[in-house]
């Protein structure tokens, strides 16, 4: 996923463990990631609603509202889950 955003992302990764921030750096290249795909789904398939209206009307699943973290992160790890469907509780 970072090599299709970036040319070569290991100086950003080695800045930003560097920095302290590797997580935070994360969350916003996930953040971007799912936007993206919301964007496409909604190009593709809804004719209906603003893309802000499809966008807020999105619940995450329960299996991933009840997932432990751990399962969480595999979850993510393999691209099953967004990393911002807890937030959305």
């Amino acid at each position: 996923m970072l090599y299709q955003r970036y040319a070569d992302p290991t100086a950003l990764l080695s800045f930003y463990v560097e920095q302290g921030r590797f997580s935070e750096w994360l969350d916003e290249i996930y953040e971007l990631k799912y936007e993206e795909d919301i964007y496409a789904l909604w190009l593709a398939k809804v004719e209906t609603m603003s893309f802000e209206e499809f966008k807020n009307s999105i619940e995450p699943a329960e299996e991933v509202q009840d997932m432990t973290e751990e399962e969480l992160n595999t979850a993510l790890f393999v691209g099953l889950a967004s990393p911002f469907s807890r937030g959305k509780e």
